[in-house]
């Protein structure tokens, strides 16, 4: 018997068979591996509704700024800028190091002359995974930025409008996806409330 079958012999109920394989499928997938055996009735997340409401308070907080918060706030928004592509630069060659740190240890260990050849599953090893850390971890230079000609540093009241437009899309876009939260939930209580079972 499989895990959806295997209580009926004990005697479970209909109402707990029903409940037990709707977590298989439909709306309660989530719930799948839940270690609670019924499913559990819909809870409304409030995350996207929470996201909005955040977001609408940074529109208006932006929009109350005087000329000089304003120039302030852009000043630090080119500044992290300035100081993200300075950090991704000593990474990337932070990576290089570290690459020719692993060319180097295949190296030496290429070239270890152990004295006995039931080493040689371990030398042979050795140089795959260090091959295979080389391969995968050699940094490409279009991963990181590592030219300031790159960076565009903004006026303040570019700044102003880039970050205006960009609260307006995260209102429009947490909105879309609390609407879509609010009827998903209200769909998920229809089809439980439509089993007609007792809980």
């Amino acid at each position: 018997m499989n895990g959806y079958t295997c209580n009926v012999p004990d005697g479970q109920s209909f109402e707990d068979f029903v409940l037990t394989c709707a977590k298989a499928i439909g709306y309660f997938i989530t719930q799948r591996d839940s270690d609670n055996p019924k499913v559990e009735k819909p809870k409304l997340k409030t995350y996207y509704k929470l996201a909005v409401e955040e977001a609408e308070k940074e529109l208006i907080n932006l929009e109350a700024l005087s000329p000089t918060e304003r120039q302030k706030q852009c000043e630090n928004y080119n500044n992290g800028n300035i100081k993200s592509i300075e950090d991704s630069k000593k990474r990337y060659e932070k990576s290089l190091a570290d690459i020719k740190a692993l060319e180097n240890m295949r190296t030496k260990v290429e070239a270890w002359k152990a004295g006995d050849e039931k080493y040689k599953a371990l030398r042979d090893f050795m140089i795959t995974q260090l091959n295979d850390t080389i391969k995968f971890d050699t940094p490409s230079k279009k991963d990181f930025v590592l030219e300031r000609k790159n960076l565009k540093i903004l006026l303040t009241d570019q700044w102003y409008e880039m970050k205006k437009a960009t609260v307006k899309q995260e209102i429009k876009y947490y909105g879309k996806h609390w609407e879509e939260e609010q009827q998903n939930h209200k769909e998920k209580c229809e089809y439980l409330d439509g089993m007609n079972l007792t809980f």
